[in-house]
């Protein structure tokens, strides 16, 4: 563990940068692009006003490896990768001077439930699961949320939905499904929200396929009408907000569709008005008075469709609002060149690339 530790701070002497040398390198970065290639690329990241955390992971060219990291203000941090194994990051929670994150690491080659392994980190330093000792079982750590020093985790461990409280794990799925998953938690006062999909047999489908779930306190509520899935949860005041994606026609047999919508207190809105077949909710939040939502390649904002860079492709993973702004990651990338996505941040909807192959998952601002 001290290894890992000095491993990690030398890294850090190594990798960090001013926010001057990231403006330039970014901006040469796209500059390498071919030259039809017109992206409109700002320097304004609210780096001045507020601390922006952001999880996800860097490409080496070379091997292809990703590998997990996180930046505070665009300084990055990289996190240990134990050897030929792809490393995500795919949450992060700051607490008081604490940073939180979590993610998975998998074989190369391999993106499935045989070879998936969740991670924890503290400050940069990793740590085991209490059922994951040896880092031979298999699961996810998909997302986590800190309230009064409890620190919740939400993932999957061998094919179940299961939520982890301060290491303890709890299998949210009881019934015979076939698999299930936890995506996200939420935590207000006693109340833990926990969001995911129970997988189901279906004659419509052929064979199985997700309904999207709510759990509160444990106890499961269904979301979903047909195909769906829930990735994201919100709670402001009485209200609870859950972002995915539902098929509520289920009309087609063999051919489940995406939509790309959100329930607020289990009541559906689909934001896929021209119903593409194939879109969905990854992140929303709302400050009291706009409801923002982002997609694989989306932006809503009060359930309008909004580009963030009409002459880019992107794809959006995590929105955050505070006093007035708003932060989205995700990675973007020209749609006229063949170069790898960069890591993205959208301030106040006007985007900033960082000069690291790779892409954020989640973002954390104070």
């Amino acid at each position: 563990m001290i290894i890992a530790q000095y491993n990690i701070e030398n890294m850090r002497l190594f990798y960090s940068l001013s926010l001057m040398f990231i403006v330039i390198a970014s901006i040469h970065l796209m500059s390498c692009s071919r030259s039809s290639n017109t992206l409109v690329v700002s320097t304004d990241t609210g780096f001045d006003k507020h601390t922006v955390y952001m999880a996800g992971y860097t490409i080496d060219t070379i091997t292809k490896l990703h590998n997990a990291a996180y930046w505070v203000n665009g300084v990055i941090v990289p996190l240990v990768n134990n050897g030929n194994m792809n490393l995500e990051a795919t949450g992060i929670v700051v607490d008081g001077t604490d940073v939180y994150v979590t993610g998975y690491n998998y074989l190369i080659g391999y993106r499935n439930s045989l070879s998936v392994i969740p991670v924890f980190w503290k400050n940069g330093v990793p740590y085991n699961f209490p059922e994951n000792p040896t880092a031979q079982r298999v699961g996810l750590a998909n997302n986590l949320f800190i309230s009064n020093k409890d620190v919740f985790i939400a993932g999957e461990y061998k094919g179940n939905a299961s939520i982890w409280k301060n290491g303890v794990r709890t299998t949210l799925d009881t019934s015979t499904s076939y698999s299930s998953i936890a995506n996200a938690v939420f935590v207000q006062g006693s109340d833990i929200y926990v969001v995911g999909s129970v997988s189901k047999f279906s004659a419509l489908l052929g064979g199985y396929g997700p309904i999207a779930i709510l759990w509160k306190n444990s106890v499961p509520n269904q979301l979903g009408k047909g195909y769906s899935e829930a990735y994201s949860v919100f709670v402001k005041g009485n209200d609870v907000y859950v972002g995915g994606f539902d098929d509520p026609e289920n009309n087609v047999p063999y051919l489940p569709k995406h939509y790309a919508c959100y329930w607020k207190n289990g009541v559906y809105t689909n934001l896929d008005n021209i119903k593409r077949n194939y879109s969905r909710v990854n992140a929303l939040c709302f400050d009291g008075k706009d409801l923002l939502a982002v997609g694989e390649t989306m932006f809503w904002k009060n359930n309008q469709i909004l580009s963030l860079n009409a002459e880019n492709t992107s794809s959006y993973t995590s929105v955050v609002q505070i006093d007035g702004e708003s932060f989205i990651g995700g990675q973007s990338f020209s749609a006229k060149s063949s170069v790898n996505s960069v890591v993205t941040l959208w301030h106040n909807e006007h985007l900033f690339q960082f000069p690291f192959y790779g892409s954020t998952n989640a973002i954390f601002v104070k």
